[in-house]
């Protein structure tokens, strides 16, 4: 009589009850706000009258009644019964399309800064603040199956896949890695400054030192990928 909407906190003074939850006899406690901790309070209490303290809903003050059991109570099939909706959730499609070729290149400009801005950004959280798993990046193996897959849905999946690509390869070709061209624009700087450029020992190490950052890099993303297929 608490409506479908109640919890139970407890009957009789109790919150939890022993309950057979395997055949060989293993019982083990169960809160009386769960159908089977519900059923077996009530079974318990059948000729009784105890006090049962409740919340209309989860958010009402708790409230107690004294109720008289009957064995007629002891299945509460409201209990039993939970209201639910199927969804599924799907993102949401837009497409961008503009008949003017000016208006069509602002898109692609903006998309582009965006895509390299997302790099930068997984970038910091993988290195900084750690919250990006170095799990979550894929080599060529990964590139080419979600080519493979991107390729699948059509050329112009596929065109904007290679679009993502290659802002990814810009991003990590300008990053001040002796071996990559950011690497070049660090020691024209540099040079700017001292007014002579950098010893070609320290190049040639710093070169060496990039090459082995950069295998490295290659062979740890391709074993994950094998990993991962």
């Amino acid at each position: 009589g608490v409506g479908p909407q109640a919890q139970i906190v407890s009957i009789g003074g109790k919150e939890t009850v022993d309950v057979e939850v395997k055949k060989d006899g293993d019982r083990m406690k169960v809160p009386v706000s769960h159908p089977l901790g519900l059923h077996a309070a009530l079974d318990e209490a059948v000729g009784k009258t105890v006090e049962v303290a409740y919340r209309p809903d989860l958010r009402a003050a708790l409230e107690t009644r004294s109720l008289t059991i009957t064995p007629e109570m002891t299945y509460p099939w409201v209990g039993l019964m939970v209201y639910s909706i199927d969804l599924e959730p799907a993102a949401e499609t837009v497409v961008l399309r503009k008949a003017n070729p000016l208006a069509a290149i602002k898109v692609g400009v903006k998309k582009t800064y965006y895509f390299v801005l997302q790099v930068y950004q997984v970038m910091q959280r993988m290195i900084f603040s750690r919250s990006v798993g170095v799990e979550n990046i894929s080599g060529p193996l990964g590139i080419v199956e979600m080519g493979r897959r991107t390729a699948e849905a059509g050329p112009v999946q596929l065109l904007f896949f290679l679009a993502i690509i290659s802002a990814n390869l810009a991003v990590i070709n300008f990053l001040p890695l002796p071996i990559v061209d950011g690497g070049l624009m660090v020691f024209l700087i540099i040079e700017k400054i001292k007014g002579s450029p950098v010893s070609v020992g320290v190049q040639a190490a710093t070169q060496v030192v990039g090459l082995i950052l950069l295998i490295s890099a290659f062979l740890f993303v391709t074993l994950q990928d094998i990993a991962r297929f």
